[in-house]
């Protein structure tokens, strides 16, 4: 798995969103594949489009906001 990971960071020269899209898509283990690309290239300080940001907070019902900023509380 971790090649796939890197080879995933690799064909999406650090894009945060653009990793995702290759990670969704790439079969097997998405969601975990997925998850690590997208920690390890948001950590390069990857952003994502507000147009997909505004999809995914209409389709959840989560204070997504709050878990971040608890998130990097924690972090601290």
């Amino acid at each position: 798995m971790f090649l796939r990971l890197f080879g995933i960071l690799r064909l999406a020269q650090g894009d945060l969103w653009r990793g995702l899209l290759i990670a969704a898509n790439a079969g097997d283990d998405t969601d975990t594949i997925g998850a690590i690309v997208g920690a390890m290239a948001g950590a390069l300080g990857g952003d994502v489009p507000p147009a997909a940001e505004a999809q995914v907070m209409a389709a959840n019902d989560l204070d997504i906001d709050a878990v971040a900023r608890g998130c990097w509380h924690c972090a601290l």
